[in-house]
This record gives structure tokens, C-alpha cells and sequence, in this order.
């Protein structure tokens, strides 16, 4: 259903790769199920996450929290990688990416059409020092840039436990 109502209101034509929107459509509601479940079995099994929360906020909580651990965490990757394949779901193909490799700065300029000159904004990914990249935050800049209509520096910057404080603070 979700996919003829794509094509009658002509949304096909942004997407030009048709497999890729279907796979993504296919992953984002595989999710939102999965969500759903596990809210209802918390629930059920008297484990509520806080006794205010409904069960839609609740429900949208599980749904940012699938794929991370739900005991300790051992090493970065296993906050890293649900976040990157994430990402993968939401890209933004209409923004313009270009790398950025100096000596002292990585990161990436992302620009949409309708940029006003000399108009610049640096963002600061979150991922509390851990987690995040410019990838993993890729469809955010591409909105803000449209929106802003300003070339947006979104900075790459070293991630502990790898680097450790206060290295992501320097690149900053």
C-alpha cells in the first residue's frame, strides 16, 4: 500500500533507484514492528521504562534503541555499527558531498542548491565523543543546509576509546 500511494503522488521520480527505496521501505518497517513488539512484551512483562511514558513515546524510544546492547558494552562497535547501518536508511541523494582532508580538519561540506554566498554553518555531530560521524548524521546536514541555505561543515573529529579526551575537544 505504501507503495502505490509513493507512485500516484509522483514521489518516484526523487527516488532513482527503485530496489534501493523499497529495501530501505522494508528495513524502516521491519524496525518500527520490531519496536512495537518489544514495547508490547516490556509492557506486558511489567517492565515498563518509566510509568509516565505512553506507549507510542515508549514505543519510539525502542525503535532509536534496536540494535544497540541491551546489557554492558564492550568495545565502541557496538554503538557505532547500528548507528552507521542506520544511516544507511535515510541518505539524501540530492546533496552534494565533498570530503575534507587538511592537516588539521576532516570532515565534509555538504550543499544543497539555493545556497546563499558566504552563508556557513559548522556542525558538531552527537554521539557523546563515542559515536557519530558526518555519515551517520548525513540526512540532518543535508535538511539543514536546504533549509539554512548554507554550506554546511560537518566535522569528522577522533572518537574515544581510540582517542581519548581531550582529542575530539582539539579537532573541535
Amino acid at each position: 500500500m505504501r507503495v502505490l500511494c509513493v507512485m500516484y503522488n509522483g514521489g518516484m521520480a526523487r527516488h532513482t533507484n527503485y530496489a534501493h527505496f523499497l529495501r530501505s521501505t522494508w528495513q524502516l518497517n521491519r524496525l518500527a514492528v520490531s519496536a512495537g513488539a518489544r514495547t508490547l512484551v516490556h509492557r506486558m512483562g511489567g517492565k515498563r521504562r518509566a510509568n509516565t511514558w505512553s506507549i507510542p513515546y515508549e514505543g519510539v524510544l525502542e525503535l532509536l534503541t534496536l540494535g544497540t546492547p541491551s546489557q554492558g558494552i564492550d568495545d565502541a562497535a557496538q554503538i557505532r555499527v547500528p548507528l552507521d547501518n542506520a544511516a544507511l536508511l535515510n541518505r539524501v541523494r540530492t546533496a552534494r558531498r565533498t570530503p575534507v582532508a587538511a592537516e588539521f580538519v576532516r570532515g565534509e561540506w555538504v550543499e544543497r542548491r539555493h545556497t546563499e554566498h558566504g552563508r556557513v554553518v559548522l556542525y558538531l555531530h552527537g554521539g557523546g565523543y563515542v559515536s557519530g560521524s558526518p555519515r551517520t548524521h548525513g540526512a540532518l546536514t543535508a535538511h539543514l543546509a536546504q533549509h539554512a541555505a548554507a554550506r554546511i561543515l560537518a566535522l569528522d573529529y577522533r572518537l574515544a576509546p581510540e582517542w581519548p579526551f581531550p582529542a575530539a575537544l582539539e579537532d573541535a
